[in-house]
């Protein structure tokens, strides 16, 4: 269609014709909300004048043919935390956060391997850490939170709080969750560095959380995952059937998935708090 459409001008119309583009999308599974990730993915707005569904078709035509075809290039080696244990890692669009027991944070450019920034203040190992491309959260042993300007290398707020090390986080536009050893969970206003409400209940270490805007999720060493409404702080369901420390979760808004070192995956209905399957193997 490409090459039919530089054939005359009365070819070029009808190859721009924007309903054969989406049929052709279509056929390849390609639907509207894959022109959101596209825009999302790369920073790049699609004008009014193009034709959106054509550049959705080619560029991924071009995204699995350079997949398939392309030159791997050599692998960048990012060095700058010495013999310390990179703890989390972050990625958005061309930006990478790595966090470290170091203490440190560093910020680097995807392409050139280049550090942009380094990020200290904290004074205990860095356990975790969010990146929204401008603004990076990270949770320490030093039992804080720590609010940066990824571009500037600047701290923006100290969130205080937490009697413990602070092992897990999850960040929905400017609200931060953060999960402690001290077996609460927080919620953060990142704009102003405080925090609008503790969510009580483990009775043991919170291992990981999820937060989608409407639902916390959190899984903790007392073998629970626990559901909660972030604008009462009430515990909506508490998810019982693990043995052993739940050390990881996934929450879509629907469906909770998580991980034991029971060695058992169990995926709970979010809405009814209902255990609809057990994975094991």
């Amino acid at each position: 269609m490409v090459v039919a459409s530089q054939t005359c001008r009365k070819w070029h119309l009808l190859c721009e014709d924007s309903i054969l583009w989406r049929e052709k999308c279509y056929q390849d599974n390609i639907t509207e909300e894959d022109v959101k990730v596209l825009r999302k993915t790369f920073k790049r707005n699609v004008s009014e004048s193009e034709n959106p569904w054509k550049h959705l078709f080619l560029t991924k035509r071009r995204v699995e043919y350079n997949w398939r075809h392309s030159d791997l290039k050599p692998a960048k080696i990012l060095r700058g935390h010495d013999e310390h244990v990179v703890t989390c890692l972050q990625f958005h669009g061309n930006k990478i956060v790595s966090g470290s027991d170091d203490s440190t944070l560093k910020v680097w450019h995807a392409s050139s391997g280049q550090c942009l920034q380094t990020l200290v203040g904290h004074t205990g190992g860095v356990w975790c850490s969010e990146f929204d491309g401008e603004v990076v959260v990270s949770g320490s042993t030093d039992r804080t939170l720590r609010v940066w300007d990824a571009s500037l290398g600047r701290c923006v707020h100290v969130l205080q709080g937490h009697t413990s090390t602070v092992r897990c986080m999850a960040m929905h536009g400017k609200t931060v969750v953060s999960g402690s050893r001290d077996a609460n969970l927080r919620i953060w206003d990142l704009n102003s560095g405080t925090c609008s409400g503790v969510l009580s209940g483990h009775v043991a270490a919170v291992r990981c959380v999820q937060f989608d805007g409407r639902k916390v999720v959190s899984g903790a060493y007392d073998y629970l995952v626990k559901v909660w409404d972030p604008d009462t702080f009430a515990c909506l369901y508490t998810l019982q059937g693990h043995t052993n420390r739940v050390y990881s979760l996934q929450f879509d808004g629907k469906f909770i998935v998580s991980g034991s070192l029971d060695t058992y995956i169990r995926v709970w209905n979010a809405e009814s708090g209902e255990c609809v399957h057990t994975l094991a193997g």
